[in-house]
Parts: structure tokens; C-alpha cells; sequence
């Protein structure tokens, strides 16, 4: 259970506690303090973060059931919470990241694995891939199609998102 104050005590103190459960948690969990907290970033990291709460939850799983677990059991929330925002995580990371298992060359991008090229995953190069990316390349045949008006311009406009780059 997360130690939560009552009126008459500071916020930092309650912030102080939550972030000390947290950092347990993370220490407990073996998980990457690099991929801990919020904010934006490159969608590989993204996915580095879907998978560490997956293995978070599976390793919580097993010291639970061999006896292991030394603090209050934390919800899934909490879980999540390690990592990007409840509602990010539901609309983002759980949406897009649970389809691309059945994609080998966008999982082997994802994890920045050696010749794993942009072009050869997207069709497409741009500086950065976003889950605006990832949707249109899931719902349209595992491609980000550029329009080809010509060689120059093709790099400059997104046939599936309608908007110039």
C-alpha cells in the first residue's frame, strides 16, 4: 500500500512517499531507471518501456507466488504508472505495441536491432516515427506510403495522413 498523508501534512511529503514506493518498486523489479518516468519519447523507447511493464508484471508475478515479494503488492496501475501515464499507456502503448508481435521486421526495428533499416520497415524515411506513424503503418498493410508526384517531392508529403511534412 502506497502511504498516502492526511490534511495538516505537506504535499512534498506525500510526494516524498509515492516516490519512495516507486523507487522501490523499480528497484525490486529490476527495471532500467532509463526507461522509469514519463515524458515524450522516440517510439523504440516507447516500446522498450511497453516491454519492461510486461516483464515488471511477470516478474512480480513469480515473487509473489515463491514467497519473494517484500512490500505491499502494487496494482497493474502502479505497474504502468513506472513507466507513462494510465491513459497514455491504454490509448498508446497497449493499442499499437500489443499489434506488432506478428510484424518481425517492425519488432526488429523497434529494438534497434543491427540492419534494421527505416526505409525497408516504413517505405518511407523521416527523422522521427510517432504512434501516429505506427497506426497508419498497422491499418494500411504494414507500409507508410509516400505519394510519388516526384523523386524530390515524395519525401515531403504523406499519402495516408493527408499533411505535408
Amino acid at each position: 500500500m502506497i502511504p498516502v498523508t492526511t490534511s495538516g501534512t505537506s504535499n512534498s511529503a506525500s510526494t516524498s512517499a509515492i516516490s519512495s514506493f516507486k523507487s522501490q518498486l523499480i528497484g525490486l523489479l529490476n527495471i532500467p531507471v532509463h526507461l522509469a518516468g514519463s515524458g515524450d519519447v522516440p517510439l523504440p523507447v516507447a516500446y522498450q518501456k511497453y516491454k519492461a511493464y510486461l516483464v515488471a508484471c511477470s516478474t512480480l508475478d513469480d515473487m509473489v507466488a515463491n514467497g519473494t515479494w517484500t512490500i505491499g503488492r502494487p496494482t497493474r496501475t502502479d505497474l504502468i504508472e513506472l513507466f507513462v501515464s494510465k491513459s497514455f499507456f491504454h490509448s498508446h502503448y497497449r493499442r499499437y505495441f500489443s499489434k506488432v508481435a506478428g510484424y518481425s521486421e517492425m519488432v526488429a526495428w523497434l529494438e534497434r536491432q543491427p540492419g534494421s533499416l527505416d526505409v525497408d520497415v516504413w517505405k518511407v524515411k523521416k527523422v522521427n516515427y510517432t504512434f501516429v506513424d505506427l497506426k497508419a503503418w498497422l491499418e494500411h498493410g504494414d507500409v507508410l506510403e509516400l505519394e510519388d508526384e516526384d523523386d524530390n517531392a515524395s519525401i515531403n508529403s504523406c499519402h495516408i495522413c493527408n499533411v505535408s511534412k
